[in-house]
C-alpha cells in the first residue's frame, strides 16, 4: 500500500497539478535569485507533455499505467495479444494473461466494502481509483475537466493535519509615512537585496527534489529541502526588517504572508515518506501559494511603475522592472 500511495503522489505530480516546466533554470532553484525570480515563477503551469505522454503509443497515458500497473514501455503488457487499453475498454485487466481477466475477477486495486477494515490511506486510494475508473469507462479517455474533478477529489478527501503558516500583521513592521519617490525607492532596493543575499545556487527546484526522492526511494534525497525552507525563513526575517512606507504596508504584509506560505508548503513536502496523503495536499496548496507570490511580487512591480520608479540594471530593485 505504501508503494501505491507514493506511485499516487507521482501521479499528482505527473499530471501537472504541481509540476513545474522550470523554463530557462535548468532545474535549479532560482527563487531567490533576482536575475531569475522571475522566469522561475512564471513556469508555474500544467505540464501537458506529462499528461499526454504515452511511451508505448497503446492509448494509455503512462500516468494510467501506473494506475493499471501495466508497462508503459509495452503495449500488450501481458503478452495475450491485446493491447492494454483495448483490454481495459473490453472490461479486462491489462496485466493479468487472458482470458480469464476480467475486471470484476482481478481489479488492480482491489476496493474493499467495509471502511472499517482498511486505514484511511487505503481508503482514499480505492476511491481515487474508482472514480478514475468511472471517469475512464464513461469516455474512454480523460478530458481536462474529469483530470480536474478527480484530482480536485482526492485533495478534498486528504484534509490537514499540519497546522498552519505564519501569519504577519503591522504590528510585524516597521513603518514610516513618508511617500517621498526616493524613499519608495529604497524601499524597493531593500526589497530587491533581501532576495539577493538570500539565493541559493546550485540547489534543484523543490518539486525535482521530491520526485527524485519518490523515484529513488530516497529519503536522504529530501534533506535538500531544508536548504531551501532556510532560504525562505532568512529573506522573510529580513524583509521584516526592512522599513516600509505606509501605502505600500498592504502589498509588503501581502509579499510576506505568500512567502511564509509558500515556505510552509515546502516544509510539509518533506512527509512524503512519513505521511504522503499530508505532502499530496501540501504539494497541491504550493501551486496556489507560488502563483499567489507571483501575484504579490506582480502588483509590488506595478506600483513602482505606477510612481514612475525606473531601477537600473546595477540596482537591486531592478528585480521589479518588468513582468513576472
Amino acid at each position: 500500500m505504501k508503494k501505491i500511495i507514493l506511485l499516487s503522489i507521482a501521479l499528482v505530480i505527473a499530471l501537472g497539478i504541481v509540476f513545474f516546466a522550470l523554463r530557462q533554470t535548468g532545474g535549479n532553484n532560482t527563487a531567490y535569485e533576482a536575475e531569475s525570480l522571475r522566469s522561475t515563477l512564471e513556469a508555474v503551469s500544467l505540464s501537458k507533455e506529462a499528461q499526454e505522454l504515452d511511451t508505448d503509443g497503446d492509448g494509455l497515458k503512462d500516468w494510467e499505467e501506473i494506475l493499471w500497473k501495466t508497462d508503459p514501455g509495452k503495449t500488450d503488457t501481458d503478452s495475450d495479444g491485446t493491447t492494454d487499453n483495448d483490454e481495459i475498454k473490453l472490461g479486462r485487466n491489462p496485466a493479468v494473461k487472458g482470458p480469464s481477466d476480467s475486471l470484476a475477477n482481478n481489479p488492480p486495486i482491489k476496493v474493499e466494502a467495509e471502511v472499517s477494515e482498511v486505514s484511511p490511506s487505503t481508503r482514499v486510494i480505492q476511491d481515487f481509483f474508482a472514480e478514475y475508473l468511472a471517469l475512464k469507462q464513461d469516455g474512454g479517455t480523460l478530458s481536462e475537466e474529469s483530470k480536474d474533478v478527480l484530482i480536485a477529489n482526492l485533495v478534498e478527501r486528504i484534509g490537514s493535519t499540519g497546522g498552519a503558516p505564519q501569519v504577519y500583521g503591522t504590528n510585524n513592521l516597521t513603518v514610516h509615512e513618508s511617500v517621498k519617490i526616493s524613499d519608495i525607492k529604497n524601499y524597493g532596493n531593500a526589497l530587491g537585496t533581501t532576495f539577493a543575499k538570500n539565493s541559493v545556487a546550485g540547489v534543484e527546484h523543490e518539486l525535482v527534489i521530491v520526485q527524485r526522492a519518490l523515484q529513488t526511494n530516497d529519503k536522504k534525497e529530501l534533506e535538500k529541502l531544508a536548504i531551501i525552507v532556510e532560504a525562505y525563513r532568512k529573506t522573510i526575517a529580513d524583509v521584516l526588517l526592512v522599513p516600509v512606507p505606509q501605502n505600500i504596508v498592504s502589498l509588503h504584509l501581502d509579499l510576506l504572508n505568500t512567502m511564509s506560505v509558500v515556505k510552509f508548503d515546502i516544509e510539509g513536502m518533506k512527509s512524503v515518506f512519513t505521511d504522503p496523503l499530508e505532502a499530496i495536499r501540501k504539494i497541491s496548496e504550493y501551486q496556489t501559494a507560488v502563483v499567489s507570490l507571483k501575484n504579490s511580487l506582480q502588483n509590488l512591480a506595478d506600483y513602482f511603475a505606477s510612481k514612475n520608479i525606473i531601477f537600473s540594471k546595477s540596482e537591486a530593485g531592478y528585480m521589479f522592472g518588468g513582468t513576472f
